[in-house]
């Protein structure tokens, strides 16, 4: 019998109206590491 695998890759994009920087430097970091442990 056969066997198949699939890898599927998936990217998030997130932007707001009018691509304003509304994120603050001293946050990106630590939000950057919050959405990688809910997507993960």
């Amino acid at each position: 019998m056969a066997n198949t695998y699939t890898q599927l890759y998936t990217q998030f994009v997130f932007s707001v109206k009018g691509r304003e920087n509304l994120i603050k430097e001293r946050f990106r970091d630590e939000l950057e590491k919050v959405i990688c442990g809910i997507v993960t």
